[in-house]
């Protein structure tokens, strides 16, 4: 059996890797990337479905690359939970190396020790305040048409949910409902929508919240933010034997078309044979004998109802304007009214204050690590004359 300081030197070079400074800067570089991945893609549970599976297909040579790594996941991907890993080991070693040292230097020297500790803490407390993040946090998005009552607590009333691994049944109490969308305008085209949202606890009193773009609704314990808008026509649509078939308002949620704003999905309800895609121009024009819109704003709205056949293709369609009715396929299709749909995404987050405290800690510890040393290198500088003239 080998003795105790052979096995300490066969195990030596991995201690001395785990709090090399190569070590940290090779993961700190592969996080970086990948963050800054995360954050140039969209992310699967921030964009809704249909937006998402458009810019795949818009950029097919990216998404070949991204989607085998997980980048249209990356916060929730296994090479980034691999590097947290890697991230949180090494900054251990790396602060056990320094306590060692710093209870054993003096002066100067345990000041600076001392300051890289600290850092070196405020380091740890922001990979703590991720893993909180990660296993407790909840990101959801829903989707509601003005007019309409969401309960927060119900799973089914998400487009998208993402729990932490600890999270599951931890979703707010509250119901939200849409009481109006207003655009807002820039140059006279409307960039977004600022809502008006209904909040009530259970039991509780109703309370009108202002929701918009960089102005989210904070909630105990819960934020919410504008994610998206949209319109949802009032279909109604009634089978050859008389049956309604659906009458309610469809939120439409692709966006096709340029500026122009065509708004489209696929129509799904009991009874309807094989695909319907319905279509929104909100500024409807004939143009060359197809249907085309040729502003965003609802100016002149129409829907176009598209019978699709088994490849894609367009089988038989018709156009109806608001308030007007079209009959396709032996199916009769009604616009009855038109609305705005918003997107609101439903965040609950207690690692963001471990993060915050982490941010701060890392701050002090550079001041304490960097602030004197600065200060003796400025003094130094100073000219006899300037001392004096001081």
């Amino acid at each position: 059996m080998e003795s105790s300081p052979e096995i300490m030197r066969l195990f030596a070079p991995l201690v001395r890797a785990l709090y090399s400074t190569r070590t940290t800067v090779a993961v700190v570089a592969a996080f970086t990337l990948l963050c800054v991945a995360g954050s140039m893609l969209p992310q699967a549970g921030t964009v809704g479905d249909s937006a998402l599976d458009l810019w795949r297909s818009d950029h097919p040579i990216v998404t070949a690359v991204a989607e085998p790594l997980g980048l249209f996941e990356a916060f929730s991907s296994i090479p980034f939970m691999v590097l947290l890993a890697a991230l949180a080991v090494n900054m251990v070693a790396c602060t056990t190396r320094r306590t060692i040292l710093a209870r054993k230097a003096r002066g100067g020297a345990a000041a600076a020790l001392g300051g890289s500790l600290v850092l070196h803490v405020g380091l740890l407390a922001l990979l703590a305040g991720g893993v909180v993040t990660a296993g407790s946090s909840i990101d959801g998005r829903i989707v509601a048409t003005e007019g309409q009552v969401i309960d927060l607590s119900r799973e089914e009333q998400y487009l998208d949910l993402r729990r932490g691994v600890w999270a599951d049944g931890a979703l707010p109490g509250y119901a939200l409902g849409v009481e109006s969308s207003r655009p807002v305008s820039d140059g006279g085209v409307s960039t977004a929508v600022e809502s008006v949202l209904a909040v009530a606890e259970p039991g509780a009193e109703t309370v009108s919240r202002s929701l918009g773009v960089n102005r989210p609704v904070r909630l105990e314990g819960v934020v919410l933010t504008h994610a998206d808008w949209g319109f949802s026509p009032l279909l109604t649509v009634v089978s050859p034997a008389g049956e309604v078939l659906v009458d309610a308002y469809v939120a439409l949620m692709s966006v096709h078309g340029g500026d122009a704003g065509a708004y489209e999905d696929v129509v799904e309800a009991p009874g309807l044979p094989g695909t319907v895609r319905l279509r929104l121009l909100p500024d409807f024009r004939l143009h060359d004998g197809a249907a085309v819109s040729v502003s965003p704003e609802a100016r002149n709205p129409a829907i176009v109802v598209e019978f699709l056949g088994e490849d894609g293709s367009v089988v038989e369609s018709g156009t109806a304007v608001l308030g007007s009715e079209v009959a396709v396929g032996g199916y009769n299709f009604a616009f009855g009214d038109l609305r705005r749909w918003t997107a609101v995404r439903v965040r609950a987050d207690s690692g963001r204050f471990v993060v915050y405290a982490g941010f701060v800690i890392g701050l002090l510890g550079l001041l304490i690590r960097y602030a004197p040393a600065s200060w003796t290198a400025v003094r130094g500088r100073r000219s006899p004359s300037d001392e004096e003239n001081a």
